[in-house]
C-alpha cells in the first residue's frame, strides 16, 4: 500500500505514465491507486503494487525527497544583444550561452512577467544522482506550471511564474519535496 500512496503522490490523479520497466504498458493514477493498461480501470491494489515497484523506486529515490529553497525576490529573463553589456554584479542569477544567443536571469522585483526561483542545491547529493531535476519538473509539468531551468554543479535553479509560486509549492510538497521560504 505504501508504494501506491507514494506513486499517486508523485503522479497526479488522472495522469498517464509510462511503465519504466520497458514493458510498454501505461499506468493510470486514480484516487484509489493505480491501474495498468489492459487491466480494469478500477485498480486491485494488492495485485498492482508489485507491478509498480520499478516505477516507484525511480520516483521515490533521493530525487523524490528534495528540499527546495525559494530565493528572495523576483526574476526576469532577458536576451541581451551583447552579453558583454550585462553588468554581472547587478543581481544576475544566471547567464546561459545557447546556440541561438544568450539568456540572462536577473533580479527585478518590479519586472513584468516575473519569475520566482527555487534552488535544490543546499543539501549535498552525488553529482551522478539521476532523476534529481525530473523529480521536480515532472510534477510541475503535470500540473501545468511552466518552468525555466538552469543547472549548476551544486544544484538546479527552477523558475516558476511568480504569481503561481504558491501553487508550485503545493504541487512539489504533494510530490514529497519540502519547500522552504
Amino acid at each position: 500500500m505504501a508504494h501506491v500512496a507514494a506513486l499517486t503522490a508523485v503522479f497526479p490523479t488522472g495522469s498517464v505514465q509510462r511503465d519504466d520497466r520497458g514493458l510498454g504498458r501505461r499506468i493510470w493514477c486514480t484516487p484509489t491507486g493505480v491501474a495498468l493498461e489492459g487491466e480494469a480501470r478500477a485498480p486491485k491494489t494488492a495485485v498492482l503494487v508489485p507491478a509498480c515497484i520499478a516505477c516507484n523506486d525511480l520516483t521515490m529515490s533521493v530525487a523524490g525527497h528534495q528540499t527546495l529553497r525559494v530565493l528572495d525576490g523576483s526574476y526576469v529573463l532577458d536576451r541581451p544583444a551583447d552579453v558583454a553589456d550585462v553588468d554581472l554584479r547587478a543581481d544576475v542569477l544566471a547567464v546561459v550561452f545557447g546556440p541561438d544567443g544568450s539568456t540572462v536571469m536577473r533580479r527585478n522585483d518590479a519586472g513584468e512577467d516575473a519569475w520566482s526561483a527555487l534552488w535544490n542545491g543546499d543539501e549535498a547529493h552525488d553529482v551522478q544522482a539521476t532523476g534529481m531535476l525530473s523529480a521536480i519538473v515532472a510534477p510541475l509539468g503535470a500540473a501545468g506550471v511552466p518552468v525555466w531551468v538552469v543547472s549548476g554543479f551544486d544544484g538546479d535553479l527552477v523558475l516558476v511564474p511568480a504569481d503561481r509560486l504558491d501553487e508550485a509549492s503545493g504541487v512539489l510538497q504533494a510530490a514529497g519535496h519540502q519547500v522552504r521560504r
